[in-house]
């Protein structure tokens, strides 16, 4: 099977972070880099992928916050022990993935979103992996091909988002136009929750039937009644501006391999950094990962690894 991941730069830095942040070298954080690279080097071990996409946030406003001036607003600032390992990250996954993505004015979803649509036109590809915590990209899920990489190890496809949410994934944009999204202070419609909005588009399909119902003709389906349908209505321009602002935008001027018919990114291009911050597990997980035959026992892997890259590995 041939496979592709996707990565969420942003989101693996701050996990990475947080679970590692006690970890220094000479007096420096190193823990978001040292996570960052072996969560890669697991997707990479696990999956084998053909090649790996990585989409990157800029510290900058987006087409979002000229829309909504008020776009994420609230979020606390980051770690300045977090921030000051960005470069280091950044140069790292430039240098081993060949597809880095970042532009002005565009967040990371909306890489990832247009690499997913991109991606899954490619008869090639069979399976596009997608590691991320941010659940708008769960309208990418109306494209078979992917699957986002969850923190138990499964993958969640379609059918697990029908299973979970109830409702298709083509209804995951009004769903979450109706009920809003607080990390990103994007404000619902005042009562409605989770079970309401579901029950809403199982009845109705979509947001703009619910728009449009007649009211003097309404009569109350699956204990839906008409003073929630009008105060729905009610809130049609904010609902028009949650649409807007939740939907995964396209990126026009991304370029991506034309075909997959060998492995495109380099580890090895990371070789000196790794030294410099003496990660040998992850040195050995490396020299395993491009010598699985060579490799009997864990011990036997790190010897082999630390003698190569005396006399550099690659």
């Amino acid at each position: 099977m041939k496979n592709v991941i996707i990565i969420d730069s942003s989101y693996l830095v701050f996990r990475s972070h947080f679970a590692y942040s006690k970890l220094s070298h000479n007096d420096k954080p190193i823990g978001a880099f040292f996570g960052y690279i072996k969560t890669v080097l697991n997707l990479i071990r696990i999956y084998q992928p053909m090649d790996i996409y990585i989409a990157f946030d800029l510290p900058k406003p987006t087409w979002r916050h000229q829309i909504f001036g008020d776009y994420k607003a609230g979020r606390s600032q980051p770690d300045p022990a977090m921030i000051e390992q960005f470069p280091i990250i950044n140069q790292w996954s430039s240098g081993v993935a060949t597809s880095s993505y970042s532009k002005e004015g565009y967040e990371a979803d909306d890489m990832i979103n247009t690499l997913g649509y991109r991606l899954s036109i490619d008869a090639t590809i069979d399976q596009i992996i997608v590691f991320s915590a941010d659940k708008d990209l769960y309208q990418m899920l109306t494209l078979p091909k992917i699957k986002f990489y969850q923190n138990d190890g499964k993958l969640f496809g379609c059918t697990e988002f029908i299973d979970k949410y109830e409702l298709e994934p083509s209804q995951w944009l009004d769903y979450k136009a109706l009920v809003g999204d607080n990390s990103d202070n994007i404000i619902g419609i005042s009562g409605i929750g989770p079970k309401t909005a579901t029950n809403l588009l199982k009845t109705f399909d979509t947001l703009d039937v619910i728009l449009n119902i007649d009211l003097a003709a309404y009569k109350p389906i699956n204990n839906i009644k008409p003073e929630l349908i009008q105060k729905i209505q009610f809130q049609k321009e904010l609902l028009h501006r949650n649409l807007v602002l939740c939907k995964l935008s396209f990126v026009d001027d991304i370029e991506i391999p034309d075909s997959l018919e060998t492995i495109s990114y380099k580890l090895e291009k990371g070789a000196e950094t790794l030294k410099k911050y003496n990660f040998n597990s992850l040195i050995t997980e490396i020299f395993n990962i491009q010598n699985p035959k060579k490799t009997d026992s864990t011990s036997l892997g790190q010897s082999q690894a630390h003698q190569s890259w005396s006399q550099p590995l690659w």
